[in-house]
């Protein structure tokens, strides 16, 4: 189930690291260059833009750049750690229950399905 590395290797991890971040970063990336490229006011009423809403979705997204360093990566060592410690023992250890109960990543999971569910809906409705 699982490989032999001391790394967590799941389903999920490999989406993650191959779809996931680097579709994340060429989005924003292409992004920033396409607004450059139309002349769109992306720093809004600082650059001299009449319309904010979209600084307000650039700086949702950066909000969002940091969760991973700050709250998913330091979740997953201590998930790994737990679950290796688990897996040695062979049984559902409280530590691994620990891990898997914290309510701040969930709390962070659906902070970033909404800032995604609000960036939608600047872009659609565009309305300051």
């Amino acid at each position: 189930m699982f490989a032999s590395s001391p790394r967590l290797r799941t389903p999920h991890g490999r989406i993650e690291i191959l779809l996931v971040i680097p579709g994340s970063l060429a989005a924003v990336v292409l992004g920033v260059i396409l607004g450059l490229m139309t002349g769109a006011p992306i720093l809004g009423f600082l650059h001299d833009g009449d319309r904010n809403w979209l600084l307000a979705a650039n700086l949702i997204i950066v909000s969002l750049i940091a969760i991973p360093g700050l709250v998913f990566i330091p979740q997953r060592r201590r998930l790994e750690a737990a679950l290796n410690i688990a897996l040695a023992e062979g049984r559902m250890t409280s530590s691994l229950l620990a891990v898997l109960r914290e309510r701040s990543g969930i709390l962070w999971h659906l902070y970033e399905e909404a800032a995604v569910l609000v960036i939608v809906l600047l872009m659609a409705l565009k309305p300051f």
